[in-house]
């Protein structure tokens, strides 16, 4: 149904875990306001209180978020890419510079994903290699070969949005460049529907990330 809110960027947290570690995110398609703070606190609770810099894009109806989701799968970059960009940009010199020896870890969920590969083109290499991707359902796995530090993809196989890239998906199981984990079991469900980032599923994966970030 028709939802009306502007794009918006901002951070949610406590804090930042140091002068040189920043957290991004970007959401996927039909997001409204209230879901997507429930995201911001369930990633920045993972992450023991810390700063998330997000990109919220909200959801224009099912027809047009489709319709976008087409277009930017084929490389339009969007103008939540474009901020995206931007905002790592910003980062990167608040921590100094592409010398200043900072690090970046980029969370994507959905349809995220692809703006998260059609931003890092408007990025130079040296911006890139400060980057740590990890993306969950992506409507397109992100391969190494784009230039991030590192990319990981977390795809449920009970999530139907990562088989809208048929191609995509086949080379994320064959093909090491896609560095992809699959997680959950088709035991856990309904197939097809596990796609909510709030799912046990992804919630699991989340909090096990938090947990690593937090000890490093």
């Amino acid at each position: 149904g028709f939802y009306s809110h502007p794009m918006e960027t901002g951070q949610y947290g406590q804090g930042e875990i140091n002068d040189k570690t920043r957290i991004t995110f970007i959401n996927g398609i039909l997001n409204v306001r209230s879901s997507f703070r429930q995201s911001l606190e369930l990633m920045s609770h993972a992450h023991g209180g810390t700063n998330i810099h997000y990109i919220f894009r909200p959801t224009d109806g099912w027809c047009w978020d489709m319709l976008q989701s087409i277009l930017i799968k084929f490389g339009y970059i969007s103008p939540y890419a474009r901020e995206l960009a931007a905002t790592w940009k910003n980062l990167i010199q608040e921590m100094g510079g592409v010398e200043g020896g900072g690090t970046i870890i980029h969370y994507c969920h959905s349809l995220g994903g692809a703006d998260t590969l059609n931003a890092a083109r408007l990025l130079s290499p040296e911006e890139r290699q400060m980057i740590h991707v990890i993306s969950l359902g992506s409507a397109a796995p992100i391969h190494n070969n784009i230039g991030f530090y590192t990319t990981t993809n977390y795809v449920s196989i009970r999530d139907a949005i990562p088989y809208s890239d048929p191609v995509g998906y086949i080379k994320a199981i064959f093909c090491p460049h896609y560095n992809t984990v699959f997680v959950g079991s088709f035991l856990d469900g309904l197939p097809l529907i596990d796609h909510k980032l709030n799912s046990p599923t992804y919630t699991l994966v989340l909090t096990n990330l938090g947990f690593k970030f937090l000890e490093m």
